[in-house]
């Protein structure tokens, strides 16, 4: 998909005399049109099995995703920044980064399947259904190991092959959702579907890269490749546990504190409101292997690169928070009908995320082409912390009101607030302010 086509023809010119770029562009084509397929087709779905199962219903089985997710980190052990990079830097060694990746998100997979199963029935010892899909969805996460194909895929810039098998996937198990909703599926036969929905995306994905990759390193597990990929990972690892811990234990936390219905309220508002977190995911991840380059070649270049990239997520992130925040009341009331009213007041805070979503997420791979992977386990951490104490005060006050104020003060701390801390991270929170105060001005 050639999004420089819909440019003028000055531009096209000058996009043409730069291979890379022409590469970025299209690749971010390729992953924008992904990302908005899913976005239409998967609001449109989600919001028809928000209306029949119902609050409550659609709160179990939100609480149940979001205590999988909390364990994804275990699963991908915060190697996918780091074998695209090896990957980009190092591509004479290939089969032993991916071969050597595999085996530890297997490894890591299987590890977190154990726990969250041990933990759920522990904490939900009476309530089966909720036991049940967090084993299957379970079981999907540990069949997402042979994701590291998906990193070559990305290393390469080459992202249209994902593009197909995930939304070939995405279409067979929609089909199936409306198909359960016709024929009065039941709650857990949509957990089965989400599972199959993976096992579809990955076959695919295996078999276009054995087609697409015909010069392909055999695969193989080094021990000094584990050593070296677990040493700079394991901070990304502990900053994404705890990113998910701030962002998906507030619905834990409602589910534990509060009822069921207030995690259905609460999942239905942020259905709307993290959708659009896409954006900077495909933007970042087409840049990232031209901002590496960029800082192996001049420092003062990457600054500028790193700018505007910041730059031009805020002006994405307040397109987005802007009309959702003036319609929430309408949004909620067109989407979701009167037994989610409740869900507008926690759409009109929990939009304004975005902001420092979109920043934080530039501001991860930042941590990256710096070297300070180890700090990205500190501002995580300190946001996890606030955001649970947050929660702890707010939802017994508030409900699903509360938890959407404590994930907007996580997120700025985590995306934005923390970097003013340290000297190492201070550039980057000028950076950031330079974004913002050119786009609020």
């Amino acid at each position: 998909m050639d999004l420089s086509k819909l440019l003028p023809a000055l531009v096209q010119h000058k996009i043409a005399a730069r291979p890379g770029l022409a590469r970025i562009i299209d690749n971010l084509g390729w992953l924008l049109l992904d990302k908005l397929l899913r976005m239409v087709g998967g609001l449109l779905v989600g919001v028809w099995v928000a209306r029949y199962l119902g609050p409550e219903q659609f709160g179990l089985f939100n609480y149940a995703s979001a205590f999988v997710v909390l364990f994804t980190a275990i699963a991908v052990l915060g190697l996918n920044p780091i074998i695209v990079r090896e990957l980009v830097q190092h591509p004479e060694h290939e089969g032993a980064v991916l071969g050597t990746g595999f085996v530890l998100q297997l490894i890591g997979s299987l590890v977190a399947l154990t726990l969250m199963t041990v933990l759920i029935w522990l904490l939900r010892e009476n309530d089966e259904v909720v036991r049940y899909i967090v084993v299957i969805m379970g079981i999907g996460m540990v069949i997402k190991s042979a994701d590291v194909i998906r990193y070559w895929f990305e290393a390469h810039v080459i992202s249209r092959y994902t593009v197909w098998t995930d939304n070939a996937a995405f279409v067979l198990a929609s089909v199936a959702k409306v198909y359960l909703i016709l024929n009065g599926g039941r709650l857990v036969d949509f957990a089965w579907v989400a599972l199959g929905e993976i096992v579809v995306a990955t076959v695919l994905l295996v078999f276009v890269f054995l087609k697409i990759n015909r010069q392909r390193a055999g695969w193989r597990v080094v021990k000094t490749h584990a050593s070296a990929l677990l040493g700079r990972s394991w901070p990304l690892l502990l900053s994404g546990l705890t990113i998910t811990i701030y962002m998906k234990i507030d619905q834990i936390m409602l589910g534990q504190l509060a009822d069921d219905r207030e995690v259905g309220i609460f999942s239905a508002a942020l259905r709307i409101s993290e959708i659009w977190y896409f954006l900077p995911m495909i933007v970042v991840t087409s840049v990232y292997p031209s901002l590496l380059r960029s800082d192996q070649a001049d420092g003062a270049r990457f600054d500028r690169d790193m700018l505007r990239l910041l730059r031009a997520l805020v002006v994405m992130a307040l397109m987005v928070a802007l009309p959702i925040w003036l319609l929430a009341d309408q949004i909620i009331e067109l989407l979701y009908g009167e037994s989610f009213r409740g869900a507008a007041p926690v759409l009109a805070i929990h939009i304004w995320t975005s902001v420092f979503v979109f920043l934080g997420v530039a501001g991860g791979r930042w941590y990256v082409v710096k070297g300070l992977e180890r700090l990205t386990f500190a501002r995580t951490l300190l946001a996890a912390c606030l955001n649970v104490a947050l929660n702890l005060k707010l939802i017994p006050l508030w409900g699903a009101v509360g938890a959407a104020v404590a994930s907007l003060v996580a997120q700025a701390m985590s995306g934005v607030l923390f970097n003013a801390f340290t000297a190492r991270t201070r550039p980057l929170f000028f950076l950031q302010c330079r974004s913002l105060i050119s786009r609020l001005n």
